[in-house]
């Protein structure tokens, strides 16, 4: 008898963390921060960082009177063999101010924007680099994933006049 609920409290400790038809996840470790230095979007498409990134906070401020789209991408070709809009493009009003949090968003080989107008929008991003950079590629379907939206919610501040 003591066998038997023995034998049972260790199936049941076996499968107490993770539930019926769920799997584990694991996340990327993170590692050291980066950021873009506070400043204009370019109006030609640039590069902001050049390896595979967490976006955690995104900031556009339209100083002019008119709209402006800005565009961001990422820097692989998993998307028709080109690169994927991680954000859509946003169109900003003028004297317009975007925040957005990303919480953590995996975007594959880099980063690039662009304005419609230079010298009219100031940008900012920040993350961090994934610690497990190769550990984190090694799935084969990573790329076609790294342009989903964050599975957290995401929040969008627009102040104004």
């Amino acid at each position: 008898m003591l066998k038997s609920i023995c034998a049972c409290l260790l199936i049941c400790g076996l499968f107490a963390g993770v539930g019926w038809g769920q799997t584990a996840t694991s996340y990327p470790v993170l590692g050291s921060t980066w950021y873009s230095p506070v400043g204009f979007v370019p109006a030609s498409s640039t590069a902001v960082v050049n390896t595979t990134v967490l976006v955690n906070t995104l900031y556009l401020a339209n100083a002019s009177g008119s709209s402006v789209t800005v565009t961001l991408v990422d820097q692989s070709t998993a998307c028709s063999s080109g690169p994927c809009s991680f954000w859509p493009s946003v169109s900003i009003a003028a004297n317009q101010v975007y925040t957005a949090s990303l919480a953590g968003m995996v975007v594959v080989g880099g980063i690039k924007w662009s304005a419609s107008s230079g010298s009219t929008v100031v940008g900012y991003l920040a993350g961090q680099y994934p610690a497990n950079l190769t550990a984190q590629l090694v799935w084969p379907l990573a790329p076609m994933f790294a342009f989903m939206p964050p599975a957290h919610p995401v929040s969008i501040a627009v102040f104004g006049e």
